[in-house]
């Protein structure tokens, strides 16, 4: 999940690390929250050259593996990527989304000075409060223009400032902050430190413990039947996408869908309505589908969280993107 304030290069960021590795992006890159909602003619760049901002949150994948000489790496890891557009508008939404089964990515703009690093904390607090104890990388863009405003030795003075306020902490979580693993500083236009951050991030993952276990998150055995329901999940969304629905159902229409697909496809099903709602929960903290205990929602199941990213971006709204709200 990367999270950070409008313009400092996020989805740049996300789309030079997917160039240093694999995904279904590559045969269909994902779309401007603006044609999703219709807009076909709509212009990727500004006329000034600046990439439309993000609107809302884009949900594509990314695939990884580390490569060292002579070494053997672990496997590809696969992961499901959360791009979060930075407008405060959309801050009040992003909580929705933000999951405990993630790694996350803090950005800041390195020539924003003491500034930039004051913007961290209010991100760390953010996931703190929503997924408590996760694994954060703070990443730091456009080091090739510090040179151009501030002297040689400036940026090592912010990542100083940086590991003393937010990494070197005795009992983080009691301040109020997630686990910070490190923080580097990249570069779009050079590539610098774009590999190095990939690794980074390959070396975190393999290294996440299940809250409560000692055992590694990612070779943590998942039943056949979440994994069928993922499959059944997605295929679900695609039909109701095809006869024109929205994606979602509620608990009825999603227990005799899912079971009777199940049926049909994999000759299995879930032992009771207990372990369906396990799996559900499962799904859900990997993003495959939403599905809230809220009271008020409970009932509903979203088979596509792209979608409901999409509506929420779509109600609240800014004028740089959507018409007709004129003063809203």
């Amino acid at each position: 999940m990367i999270v950070g304030v409008q313009g400092i290069g996020k989805t740049s960021l996300l789309e030079n690390l997917r160039q240093e590795g694999t995904g279904t992006y590559k045969r269909k890159p994902p779309e401007h929250w603006g044609k999703r909602m219709g807009n076909k003619n709509l212009n990727m760049k500004t006329p000034r050259g600046v990439t439309l901002s993000t609107v809302g949150v884009d949900v594509c994948d990314w695939t990884y593996e580390k490569r060292v000489r002579g070494q053997s790496s672990f496997g590809p890891v696969s992961f499901r990527t959360w791009d979060f557009g930075g407008q405060k508008e959309y801050y009040a939404t992003h909580q929705y989304f933000l999951s405990k089964r993630s790694l996350y990515l803090v950005v800041w703009k390195i020539i924003d000075g003491e500034k930039g690093v004051d913007g961290i904390f209010q991100w760390l607090v953010n996931i703190q409060a929503r997924a408590p104890n996760s694994p954060v990388i703070i990443v730091g863009t456009h080091y090739d223009q510090v040179k151009d405003y501030f002297p040689q030795f400036y940026s090592e003075e912010l990542q100083q400032n940086i590991r003393e306020r937010f990494i070197n902490v005795v009992d983080p979580d009691k301040c109020g902050l997630p686990r910070v693993i490190d923080s580097i500083e990249v570069s779009i236009k050079t590539k610098h430190n774009i590999k190095t951050l990939c690794n980074i991030i390959y070396d975190t993952v393999f290294d996440l413990r299940c809250p409560g276990s000692k055992e590694r998150l990612l070779e943590q055995k998942v039943p056949a039947t979440y994994l069928a329901l993922e499959d059944v999940v997605s295929y679900l969304a695609y039909e109701r996408r095809l006869d024109g629905k929205d994606p979602v159902l509620r608990f009825e229409q999603y227990k005799t869908a899912v079971i009777g697909e199940m049926m049909n496809r994999y000759s299995m099903t879930f032992r009771d309505i207990a372990e369906l709602h396990q799996a559900t929960i499962f799904l859900h903290e990997n993003g495959v589908l939403l599905h809230y205990e809220d009271s008020t929602l409970k009932d509903l199941y979203f088979l596509d969280p792209q979608w409901l990213c999409d509506m929420l971006a779509h109600v609240v709204t800014i004028r740089e993107i959507n018409p007709y709200a004129r003063n809203g």
